[in-house]
């Protein structure tokens, strides 16, 4: 009797692999799936997909050539103390591989227009606001880039922003 029910469970689990099997190749169809695969597509089926072919992640097709910076920390100073730090973590984006040797030639300068920029900014800021916006400091990154660097940089990746207490704040 143990023989037969083992020789049986064997039999369905062979033939529902099978059966799994060809349903997966399309070869038969497939009773869970009531729509017929080869049936023509409703206008709304049509416009959704087209919606989904362009929402579809593409690929860039070349790597970026990203300079990296060393990380940056801004004093924030207000009635004469160290009220916190802002530390900025970043990398410029070069369009053309030929331009990274000459804005790795600039990096102090880039870093030198960055701390005049946000050392008055980010004392201004605070004044009204309690936590940081990686956006406007994402702006003021680029912006100072294109002074500096001109269209040799098109853009600066932003990688982290935080802030951090002075310890004779906490």
């Amino acid at each position: 009797m143990k023989r037969a029910i083992v020789i049986i469970l064997v039999i369905l689990l062979l033939a529902g692999g099978g059966a799994g099997g060809l349903m997966m190749m399309g070869l038969i169809p497939n009773p869970f799936n009531p729509a017929p695969q080869g049936a023509a597509l409703t206008e709304a089926e049509k416009a959704a997909a087209e919606l989904t072919a362009k929402k579809k992640f593409q690929p860039p097709t070349t790597g970026f050539d990203l300079v990296k910076l060393d990380d940056m920390i801004v004093p924030v100073i207000m009635e004469g103390q160290v009220t916190r730090r802002v530390f900025i973590i970043a990398r410029l984006r070069v369009d053309k591989p030929v331009n990274v040797t000459g804005v790795e030639a600039k990096l102090r300068l880039y870093q030198d227009a960055v701390l005049r920029d946000f050392i008055p900014f980010f004392q201004k800021y605070y004044l009204s606001a309690d936590a940081i916006d990686a956006l406007i400091v994402k702006e003021r990154l680029t912006a100072a880039a294109h002074k500096v660097y001109g269209e040799k940089v098109p853009e600066v990746l932003l990688i982290n922003v935080f802030e951090q207490a002075s310890p004779r704040q906490r």
